[in-house]
């Protein structure tokens, strides 16, 4: 018998999109086509700001939108759990305050939604 107590809840929980492997070479590719960055340095160990920005918003999207773990999506992209979180927190600050930010965040989102 499954107690009655454990499905208190399950209703809000947001619905989980499945991720596949061509999700996030896809999401690579919108944000390389729309800034004009190469695309194979988003998933590689380079500190330059477009860059992070870009794994940045890689971060958000799966975590808001494919309800993933933060260690599953250090895993997708060889990062730390810890890394993740700091993007996380940074990409609030990013959003409010740098517009071109805010612009490639918004059609990214856009565009995944769709998918």
């Amino acid at each position: 018998m499954i107690h009655p107590y454990v499905f208190i809840g399950l209703e809000d929980r947001p619905v989980t999109r499945k991720v596949i492997a061509s999700t996030l070479h896809n999401m690579c590719q919108l944000i390389a086509d729309f800034t004009g960055i190469n695309k194979e340095l988003i998933t590689q160990k380079t500190r330059k700001r477009e860059y992070v920005l870009a794994r940045q918003i890689i971060y958000k999207i799966l975590r808001q939108h494919y309800n993933l773990s933060l260690m599953q999506i250090g895993k997708m992209l060889d990062k730390d759990h810890s890394t993740v979180i700091h993007s996380l927190e940074m990409h609030e600050c990013d959003y409010s305050t740098d517009r071109l930010y805010k612009k490639t965040f918004d059609y990214v989102e856009e565009k995944v939604l769709f998918w």
